[in-house]
C-alpha cells in the first residue's frame, strides 16, 4: 500500500513538472501551440522527400480519448469501408470522409481534412478525417529515442515542424517521409498487391487543408476555401519539446527508476515475475542449441543472441528498389518453427514474442501455431499471451 501511495505521489509530481514549463512559456513569453483553424492550408515543403502511405487498423478495442469517440461513431455506422478496405465515416449531410492518421501539424483527431496529391501532373483531392495522430517522437520512458527522429520508423521533422514518420532512407541516406497513414477497417488485405498499389496513390502530398472538427460540425467540413498560413513554426512548442525530451523526461525516469527498483526488490517473487517463471520446465538443449529455460528473460537474451548470430534483421525487403518494403518473408510462414529456421532471416515484433513464448516452454509449438503469431491484433499476440497466462495458472493449480 505504501508503494502504491508513493507511486501516486511521484506521478503527481511528474505531471506538475511536465506541465510547468508550458504554462511558464505561455504566461511569460506569449508562446502558444498554434491551433490549426478551419480553412488553414498547410503546404508541404518541396524539400521533403516523400514515400508512399502506410496503414493501421481502425477495428480495435484499445482506442482512447477522441480516437475512441471516432471509433465509436464508426462502429455505430456499421464499420463502413470501401472496396479497398479503407474505413470511413459519413457526416450528417451524407458526405463520406475517409479515416487517416496525420501529424498534429495538420490538425487533431476528428478534424476534416482535404489531402491534395499531385501525381504525374494530375491533382487529386482526398476527402478525409483525422482518426489518429502520429507521434512527434518515438521515445522510450527515459527520454531516449527508440527510433530517433528522421531515421527509419522514427518521427519526421523538417524546419522545426513534425510532418509524419520516416519510412526509410533513399540511396543518398536522406530520410523519406510518409505523411499519410490510411486507417483500414482491418488487416485482411495487409500484404496484398492491391493494397500496395493503393498506398502508392497518396504521395507526393502538396498540401492539406483543415475543415474544422466533426464533433463541432457533424454536418460536414467548414472553411475549405481558406488561404495558406505559410507553415508558421510552432516556436513555443519546439522549445517545449526540447525541454521535455532532454531534461524533464530523463529526470522523471530517474525518479521512477528509484521507486521501481525499491518495489522490485520487495516483490521479486510476486506479480512482476509471474509470467517469467515456469517451475515445471527443465533446461534442455534442442538441435539448434537453443536452451529452454525456466526464466523467460534468460530465454529472450539467448534468443536475441541466436538471431543476431545468424544475421536476422527486422522487417522485410525492398525487392523492386523503390525504397519501400514490399516483401515480408516471415509473415508468409504458418508455423513458428519455420520462422525460427527462416532462411530469409527476417522477424517482426510479434514473431519475436511468439518465439520467446515457445522457447521458454510457456506454450508449445502446436499451441502457438493456432494463433496469428505475426500480428499484434485480434487472434494474435494478445490472445497468445492470455493463453500462456492461463496455461501457467493451470500448471500451478
Amino acid at each position: 500500500m505504501k508503494n502504491i501511495k508513493l507511486k501516486k505521489l511521484i506521478a503527481i509530481i511528474c505531471i506538475f513538472i511536465y506541465l510547468l514549463p508550458y504554462f511558464i512559456m505561455i504566461k511569460s513569453f506569449g508562446f502558444e501551440y498554434e491551433k490549426v483553424e478551419p480553412g488553414d492550408i498547410i503546404e508541404i515543403p518541396p524539400e521533403i522527400i516523400q514515400g508512399c502511405s502506410t496503414v493501421e487498423k481502425e477495428d480495435r478495442d484499445d482506442w482512447a480519448y477522441v480516437q475512441k469517440d471516432i471509433n465509436e461513431v464508426w462502429v455505430k455506422q456499421g464499420k463502413p469501408k470501401d472496396e479497398n478496405n479503407w474505413a470511413y465515416i459519413t457526416t450528417n449531410s451524407g458526405e463520406i470522409r475517409y479515416l487517416v492518421a496525420l501529424a498534429e501539424t495538420f490538425g487533431v483527431p476528428g478534424d476534416y481534412v482535404d489531402i491534395y496529391v499531385e501525381k504525374d501532373g494530375e491533382e487529386t483531392i482526398w476527402p478525409c478525417m483525422i482518426g489518429d495522430t502520429k507521434r512527434d517522437h518515438e521515445s522510450g520512458q527515459n527520454g531516449d529515442d527508440v527510433f530517433p527522429d528522421n531515421t527509419p520508423q522514427g518521427a519526421y521533422w523538417y524546419n522545426d515542424m513534425h510532418w509524419g514518420h520516416t519510412l526509410t532512407t533513399d540511396e543518398n541516406g536522406n530520410p523519406v517521409c510518409t505523411i499519410v497513414e490510411l486507417m483500414m477497417a482491418d488487416y485482411t488485405n495487409l500484404h496484398s498487391k492491391e493494397l500496395s498499389d493503393f498506398e502508392q496513390l497518396f504521395f507526393p502530398v502538396i498540401q492539406i487543408q483543415n475543415g474544422g472538427n466533426y464533433f463541432e460540425n457533424p454536418d460536414g467540413p467548414i472553411g475549405l476555401t481558406g488561404t495558406s498560413r505559410k507553415n508558421k513554426k510552432h516556436v513555443g512548442m519546439a522549445i517545449y519539446s526540447v525541454i521535455i525530451k532532454n531534461i524533464l523526461l530523463p529526470f522523471i525516469d530517474f525518479l521512477n527508476t528509484g521507486i521501481d527498483s525499491h518495489m522490485l526488490n520487495k516483490n521479486v517473487e510476486t506479480n512482476l515475475y509471474d509470467l517469467n517463471r515456469n517451475d515445471d520446465a527443465e533446461d534442455v538443449v534442442d538441435s539448434s542449441s537453443m536452451i529452454y529455460s525456466d526464466d523467460l528473460m534468460k530465454v529472450c537474451e539467448q534468443l536475441t543472441e541466436y538471431l543476431i548470430s545468424k544475421g536476422t534483421h527486422y522487417g522485410g525487403t525492398d525487392t523492386d528498389g523503390d525504397g519501400d518494403i514490399d516483401d515480408w518473408p516471415c509473415t508468409k510462414l504458418s508455423k513458428i518453427a519455420d520462422c525460427y529456421d527462416d532462411p530469409d532471416y527476417h522477424v517482426v515484433c510479434a514473431t519475436y514474442v511468439a518465439l520467446a513464448l515457445w522457447k521458454s516452454g510457456l506454450l508449445t509449438e502446436e499451441q502457438i501455431n493456432q494463433y496469428a503469431f505475426h500480428w499484434t491484433g485480434d487472434t494474435g499476440i494478445p490472445s497468445m499471451l492470455e493463453a500462456a497466462r492461463l496455461e501457467k495458472k493451470r500448471k500451478h493449480t
